[in-house]
């Protein structure tokens, strides 16, 4: 999963443009390489011909 920081203020945008403002420790990065499934959790597509019949689909409104 991707987070996508947002903010109307002006200071909160500068946080979250300050992307050198922090470090992780080896065992932080740690428990986030074990978070890792192998595998999607959100959608999990087990075949090739799947993402072309998905990417195929229209919505009409």
């Amino acid at each position: 999963m991707i987070a996508i920081p947002k903010s109307v203020h002006e200071e909160r945008i500068r946080e979250n443009f300050d992307i050198d403002g922090f470090a992780l420790s080896d065992a932080q990065m740690e428990r986030i390489g074990a978070m890792d499934r192998e595998k999607s959790v959100i959608l999990d597509i087990p075949s090739l011909d799947e993402v072309y019949r998905l990417h195929g689909i229209r919505f009409v409104q």
